[in-house]
């Protein structure tokens, strides 16, 4: 319910996202599913994650985008590697997200 509401409590989804990852370093799983945990997180941040804040403002949304963007480079800076994203198209869209194509996401949900 959080996510449709527009509110800025989404960005608690990065945190938690975060948590988990922390979660699999400490109890040492991390290496065994990272390429699962590296697909799920990108796939969150920059599909779930951006399609929500388009109910935000322009300036808000392209504040998530940042930070959505810094996360995953902090995380997963090499993400384009995982076969994961290879797949299918929504692995191709992930592959392909920026600033350009999160502008356009916005736009064509504003230009209803």
């Amino acid at each position: 319910s959080i996510t449709k509401s527009g509110s800025n409590k989404i960005y608690h989804y990065i945190d938690n996202w975060n948590g988990i990852i922390k979660y699999y370093q400490d109890n040492k799983l991390y290496k065994e599913y990272k390429k699962e945990l590296e697909y799920c997180y990108v796939r969150y941040l920059y599909a779930t994650f951006i399609k929500q804040a388009t109910k935000f403002d322009k300036k808000e949304y392209l504040n998530a985008v940042k930070k959505a963007i810094k996360n995953v480079k902090e995380h997963f800076p090499k993400y384009r590697k995982n076969k994961y994203f290879y797949k299918n198209i929504k692995g191709i869209y992930l592959l392909l997200f920026n600033k350009t194509i999160a502008k356009i996401i916005y736009n064509l949900n504003h230009n209803k």
